[in-house]
């Protein structure tokens, strides 16, 4: 059930989908399990079984139109007061008081072979019927390993990779007598989860930056655990956060051909960014071009020795003695500034 936005004045929604057979047969069944506190109810999530989820947003009046594009990134919100029905049962939402923040209601087990029948029942007071909208859809959630997730992931070969970034160097201003050149572009090779340069160069179909971050490690980082805490369900790019589910990720094959430059000639520890230049060409950038490590002409900090204990016959330390302080009194000793360089 795609995205269905609750219109102004209208309150009472019903909406009904199918599930195939076939469907049916890959739902997440839920367990009963038996621990110190009594018989608990789980939920067992095989790689290929599909758990039926209600989802809610809260869009602006002034971005409902929008509203699909940011459905995956943006996190549950529940309306303060409505009713859900599947089926003819009730259910009840997960609220925030008691999750730390709002969460999705698994309609998994409420399902059945054929027509299934949604109720929503809403009671929205004035500021959220004025200045908010809100959306609800029935998402589909997959369980998959790593090897399924990693063979979604779509490759763009290394002559368009580079063709997009020389793009990127001379893009128009929108006047045909106007153009923004620069000398060269600034990337960096480095992945925002491990802070070494990445080993697989991957980013979302929807990123707008040349920046990559390394797939496994993002792939890893998905990774749901076993416990009372909802799933993992947030691909958002690690640097701009837009969606990065896996069938939207690329791989990258120009910035993996320079990390296997990178490699060949021993610069792997000592390079964390390119310099691409409008023809096509790149040259490497260490950190030394940006932030040299000399530190001959930096000013020091002075450096406060601590006075010595004077010794009691025994050897034992005693308190220090007390300075009388001269009559003429002198200028305390002037603070150094120190100037640090960002680039």
């Amino acid at each position: 059930m795609p995205p269905t936005i609750v219109e102004q004045g209208e309150y009472n929604y019903s909406w009904d989908f199918v599930v195939s057979p076939e469907d049916m047969k890959r739902r997440s069944r839920p367990m009963n399990s038996t621990g110190k506190g009594g018989t608990l109810e789980t939920v067992n999530y095989q790689s290929g079984c599909r758990t039926y989820r209600l989802r809610c947003i809260e869009v602006p009046v002034s971005e409902v139109e929008n509203a699909l594009d940011r459905w995956s990134t943006s996190s549950t919100k529940w309306p303060s007061v409505f009713y859900i029905h599947v089926n003819n049962g009730e259910l009840t939402p997960r609220r925030k008081a008691h999750n730390g923040k709002d969460l999705p209601v698994d309609i998994t087990s409420c399902l059945k072979a054929g027509e299934n029948k949604l109720k929503i029942d809403l009671l929205l007071g004035p500021e959220e019927c004025d200045k908010i909208r809100y959306f609800f859809a029935v998402e589909i959630m997959t369980t998959s390993g790593f090897q399924l997730v990693r063979s979604l992931v779509k490759a763009v070969p290394a002559e368009t990779g580079r063709h997009s970034l020389q793009q990127r160097l001379n893009e128009g201003t929108g006047d045909d007598e106007l153009a923004v050149v620069t000398d060269s572009l600034t990337i960096s090779l480095v992945d925002p989860f491990t802070a070494r340069v990445f080993r697989t160069p991957a980013r979302s179909l929807f990123c707008n930056h040349p920046e990559c971050f390394d797939l496994e490690t993002f792939i890893k980082t998905q990774k749901s655990m076993s416990g009372p805490g909802p799933m993992n369900d947030k691909w958002r790019c690690p640097i701009c956060k837009l969606d990065a589910r896996p069938q939207l990720l690329v791989l990258d094959r120009f910035f993996e051909e320079i990390r296997t430059e990178l490699v060949r000639t021993g610069q792997i520890n000592t390079v964390d960014a390119i310099d691409f230049l409008p023809n096509g060409l790149w040259k490497f950038k260490g950190v030394s071009d940006r932030s040299p490590k000399s530190t001959t002409n930096r000013p020091t900090l002075p450096v406060k020795r601590k006075a010595p204990l004077s010794q009691s016959p025994a050897g034992t330390p005693t308190s220090r003695p007390k300075i009388e302080s001269s009559a003429t009194p002198t200028a305390p000793p002037q603070k150094r500034r120190v100037v640090i360089e960002i680039d």
